[in-house]
């Protein structure tokens, strides 16, 4: 995440007269008034949801969040009634957080509030801004639409508990300590490499990342998996996004080719650490992105990625989550074929917004 703009919402703020009414206003991240907006965002109340406030705010310091892109609507007593925030992040993208809607009433002043938000900075210029919502959530989902949004895809969200292995036990099977970075190489004796004997991969390093982004580009052709994003942004953003996603280790990142050149990549990160763990419980990782190019599938490839990102998931504790659109029945099959389950599922929405003047 970029760094913040504006200094940290102070912890007491102080009574001061609120910025208007009838029409979405900016708030600065610096103003007594952002502590009560944020909790509209969080809870639909400007008072009475401190824990979870508190929460909030200590992750957007910790991750440097920008939350410049604040706005509410006042209602007649002062207080904001509705709010949103568009948070900046990785790869020129934004996400969009509307607060929690209860009456279709609240629709259309919802919509106000996120032409807002996608038309001014820190989101204007940015190449997409993205929200996700619960299946459930059905007047937000007006809201979007009316707000100018669209939407993408059903995501599913999938696990694979794995092993159970920790950093402390012996290393997987394929483990090569020799390996750069740490990769991991299938042995052709070894089940979990079934099918990868005849590839070659290689790590992500400075050397090899042009390769990598022209396989990532490559698997786009022709693909199911949020087809609506193709084309909105460079690869250059669409890698660094994909960075950003978790903890990044060079040796989870692997590209794979035959004799022809390079043909699959597959992504990987260390789970970031969150409360949701027991104490000790090692995360796990994500599967980010696994892209197969034209050439290289019906050869059973994705498979076997998928049995090596099992086997590369151990040492950090070995279980796996990933998502999947709904609309990518070939994917859905390889991941359940693979032993992974349904978690939950998301509505992902999207918007271009206007470029800087």
């Amino acid at each position: 995440m970029p760094p913040a703009h504006d200094p940290p919402v102070p912890p007491h703020p102080a009574p001061r007269t609120p910025p208007g009414r009838d029409a979405p206003r900016r708030v600065s991240p610096n103003t007594p008034e952002a502590r009560t907006a944020l909790s509209v965002v969080l809870s639909g109340r400007p008072h009475g949801a401190e824990p979870q406030l508190a929460a909030f705010l200590d992750h957007a310091r910790t991750h440097q969040m920008d939350l410049s892109g604040l706005w509410a609507l006042y209602g007649r007593r002062g207080r904001p009634s509705q709010a949103a925030l568009a948070v900046p992040g990785v790869g020129r993208t934004a996400m969009l957080f509307l607060s929690p809607l209860e009456r279709p009433a609240q629709i259309p002043p919802a919509a106000a509030l996120t032409r807002a938000a996608i038309a001014a900075a820190p989101v204007r210029g940015l190449a997409l801004v993205q929200a996700l919502l619960a299946p459930d959530e059905e007047l937000k989902s007006r809201s979007l639409t009316e707000g100018g949004m669209t939407r993408l895809a059903e995501l599913l969200y999938l696990h694979h508990p794995g092993t159970g292995t920790t950093h402390a036990d012996s290393p997987p099977e394929l483990a090569d300590p020799m390996a750069p970075n740490g990769l991991i190489r299938p042995r052709s004796k070894a089940a979990d490499a079934r099918g990868l004997d005849r590839f070659h991969g290689v790590p992500w390093s400075a050397h090899t990342a042009p390769a990598f982004a022209s396989v990532i580009e490559a698997s786009y052709e022709d693909t199911r998996d949020c087809a609506g994003l193709h084309g909105l942004r460079d690869i250059r953003d669409v890698v660094a996004g994909h960075r950003a996603t978790g903890i990044f280790h060079p040796g989870l990142w692997t590209m794979w080719s035959d004799a022809q050149g390079p043909l699959a990549v597959l992504l990987m990160a260390e789970a970031a650490p969150s409360g949701q763990h027991p104490p000790g419980a090692l995360p796990g990782t994500e599967l980010v992105y696994l892209g197969v190019a034209p050439r290289g599938r019906g050869q059973g490839l994705g498979g076997a990625l998928v049995r090596y990102a099992l086997a590369a998931a151990r040492p950090f504790g070995g279980g796996v989550s990933l998502a999947v659109d709904r609309d990518n029945p070939a994917a859905r099959r390889l991941y359940r074929h693979a032993g992974f389950t349904p978690t939950t599922r998301r509505i992902a929405w999207t918007a271009v917004p206007p470029p800087t003047a």
